[in-house]
């Protein structure tokens, strides 16, 4: 799946291992500025800064859920500060593919997981609300 995705947004897979158990994700360093997760509280990051991130996220979250040229969706279910590296430009690139699903696009609305799947802090609210 993650072979499939070329965005400017979305960290690039260099290649793949999968050898005695033990799987291996080969992607371009792309995170020159760390992860967002290290600058959330830097009054030095500026308000441009920070809409070029939000910008670049959701650029990479619609292409996810809706390129239609792929012929199916993907829901990343991880999306936090810490998956979002930031290159020399500041430009965002979304990682952390690991526990990512596929969908159908005209299925993208109707995601049933029989348990919470994400980090903490992270999670859909939505979630929390059904949970018995």
């Amino acid at each position: 799946m993650l072979s499939d995705l070329r965005h400017p947004n979305i960290v690039s897979m260099v290649g793949f291992c999968d050898e005695n158990h033990e799987k291996i994700i080969v992607t371009m360093y792309e995170a020159k500025n760390g992860s967002l997760k290290e600058h959330l509280s830097n009054p030095n990051l500026t308000w441009t800064q920070r809409l070029k991130i939000c910008v670049g996220v959701a650029r990479a979250l619609s292409y996810l859920h809706y390129y239609q040229r792929r012929g199916y969706g993907v829901i990343h279910l991880n999306v936090n500060s810490s998956t979002i590296l930031l290159d020399e430009n500041w430009e965002p690139k979304l990682s952390g593919f690991k526990v990512s699903i596929k969908q159908s696009l005209n299925r993208m609305d109707q995601v049933f997981l029989s348990e919470p799947i994400g980090t903490i802090g992270y999670l859909d609210p939505e979630i929390e609300k059904t949970k018995g």
